[in-house]
């Protein structure tokens, strides 16, 4: 029997979200000195949070829930 629950073809997420305003402040508001590194880390890993979850919210799966399973407390840094 032929499961029908998905797609007749197999698709990858390929491509990229658009990088929150919040982000994007941050990122300009660390350029210019106003934040530290960690400030800048805390609002960028907020931000991928954010993006995990909006793609796990629509069926999407990712090594990340892997990862995080497994322990890691920034596993998008892990693969890197």
């Amino acid at each position: 029997m032929t499961d029908a629950s998905g797609p007749p073809f197999r698709a990858d997420h390929v491509g990229s979200v658009p990088r929150p305003q919040r982000l994007l402040d941050a990122r300009a508001r660390y350029a210019a000195g106003e934040i530290d590194a960690a400030e800048l880390r805390g609002i960028e890993d907020e931000a991928i949070t954010d993006v995990v979850r909006l793609q796990g919210d629509v069926g999407l799966r990712s090594s990340w829930r892997c990862l995080r399973s497994a322990g890691s407390p920034r596993p998008w840094r892990a693969t890197r």
